[in-house]
């Protein structure tokens, strides 16, 4: 029946071009469209390309047998070029602009208006390249002869408009005839290969040219979109299906699109399988963030029961320790006046007690424990060997916080002593309500390198634990520069 109706259009098309004179090449351009519409609609039938690249064939043929109609080809072209494979156009803007293009096609006064040809020629341009700038070849090619025809009328500008034409047709009848469902097998590469695909829907709606296309995910609690929120169902009369995606028998999702466009079964095919990818890809990604959180939060824990193991020891040697040997110390005093030979047993004494406050410093200090980020940073100063000067404040800060930048900074000021060949050293800090930072400069030799295996290494792995960041800077010769810093989570202490 199709080709029954070609070949009526093709006779009535020969009979006119012989009737009026026309030429070969005017013929041939209508026997184009004529045939890829025919061809189109016999291979696709679901799809509206075809019978518009038929209509656009008898409108050819009758532009030829009447001046009135010479344009009237342009209505079915701008709507063949901007509608995707499925023949629907997807939105206001291309409707408007179909819409305007058959009303001038079918006007020969507005159609011969060279400004109005102009205004059509660019917004085919611009829906063509709104909705898909990959699949715009025809769209613009068509706009571009249509632009050319107003500017130039010549005899060359014809033929080239007619070689113009025919092509749009043969690259219409090649869209429609990979369907699609290749655009969609490409999408499945895509998403199945780079890091930054996007998501499915937003990709699928671009492909298939519905922008009111929504991907909903079969989860625990229903069907999700892309955002986790629950999925809302079109309602009666909207224009608007659903489309369920199956996989081994089993719902995996559905798409909520434009009726009609997924009416091929091979596309339903493909887009599951698009799907199929992209539900795989969200799982996995879905896992290593929870994988990588749960490591995060697991490298936290352990820095944190560090410093509380290491108040605990400092608490302990006090109490315990500390007060025995205090005692020991009182007892020595009150013998020393009876039996001078005491005198040895004190200083020893008194040298277990400095080595063992050196021991219960290098745990953790008990001024950072009861009094501060600050005090300490000033107490380390002024026990370093290099002059060193403290700026800055920081406030009440978290404990494992307040401990990492300590030891940030009692490892730097080691290493200014023992490798730096420094003058001078400088302690800056300065923190705001969501974060704090440390910075550590000395005007010695630089050259550090944290990763020979320094205490600066272990002490990155546990700033990075906080979800902080450890940087050094020493070029040879112009000293050290050390910034550590680190995140408040959940505010202040």
């Amino acid at each position: 029946m199709r080709w029954a109706a070609a070949v009526v259009v093709l006779c009535g098309g020969a009979l006119i071009e012989v009737l009026v004179g026309g030429s070969a090449a005017d013929f041939a351009v209508g026997c184009v469209l004529t045939v890829c519409g025919a061809v189109a609609w016999e291979r696709r039938g679901e799809s509206r390309i075809g019978p518009l690249l038929g209509l656009a064939g008898v409108a050819w043929f009758l532009g030829t047998a009447a001046t009135p109609l010479l344009y009237l080809h342009r209505g079915p072209l701008a709507h063949a070029t901007l509608a995707p494979p499925a023949g629907r156009l997807r939105n206001r803007l291309a409707r408007l602009i179909v819409a305007a293009a058959w009303l001038d096609g079918a006007i020969e006064p507005l159609a011969s208006n060279r400004v109005l040809t102009f205004v059509l020629a660019g917004a085919i341009a611009s829906a063509a390249l709104s909705a898909n700038a990959r699949t715009a070849g025809p769209s613009l090619a068509f706009a571009g002869v249509l632009a050319l025809g107003a500017w130039n009328a010549s005899h060359a500008v014809l033929l080239l408009y007619e070689a113009v034409v025919a092509a749009v047709g043969v690259a219409l009848l090649a869209r429609v005839l990979r369907g699609p469902e290749s655009a969609v097998v490409g999408l499945v590469v895509d998403l199945g290969t780079a890091a930054d695909a996007g998501t499915l829907q937003r990709k699928l709606a671009h492909t298939l040219g519905d922008a009111s296309l929504e991907v909903g995910y079969r989860t625990a609690d229903g069907l999700v979109d892309d955002a986790g929120q629950l999925l809302a169902f079109p309602a009666t009369g909207s224009g608007r299906t659903v489309t369920p995606l199956i996989d081994h028998d089993e719902e995996i999702g559905v798409l909520v699109h434009d009726e009609g466009l997924l009416a091929d079964p091979r596309l339903v095919a493909s887009v599951a399988a698009a799907a199929r990818v992209a539900v795989a890809n969200a799982t996995l990604q879905s896992r290593a963030r929870r994988q990588a959180a749960e490591v995060e939060a697991s490298r936290r824990r352990i820095v944190e029961a560090a410093d509380a193991q290491r108040r605990q020891i400092r608490e302990e040697l006090d109490r315990e320790a500390g007060r025995a040997l205090d005692t020991v110390a009182s007892l020595l005093a009150d013998l020393h006046d009876e039996h001078p030979e005491v005198a040895q047993l004190e200083r020893e004494l008194v040298e277990t007690q400095r080595e063992l406050a050196q021991f219960a410093h290098g745990v953790r200090p008990a001024v950072l424990t009861r009094q501060g980020l600050m005090p300490a940073l000033a107490q380390l100063a002024e026990r370093s060997a290099t002059p060193v000067r403290v700026t800055g404040t920081a406030g009440v800060l978290p404990e494992p916080v307040e401990a990492a930048l300590f030891f940030v900074c009692s490892e730097a000021l080691a290493n200014i002593a023992k490798h730096a060949a420094a003058s001078a050293a400088a302690i800056h800090v300065r923190a705001d309500r969501d974060s704090v930072r440390v910075e550590v400069a000395d005007d010695g030799r630089g050259g550090a390198d944290a990763s020979r295996g320094s205490g600066l290494a272990g002490l990155t792995d546990r700033v990075e634990a906080l979800g902080g960041r450890l940087r050094t800077e020493s070029p040879p010769g112009r000293g050290t520069r050390l910034v550590a810093w680190l995140p408040l989570s959940g505010g202040r202490a």
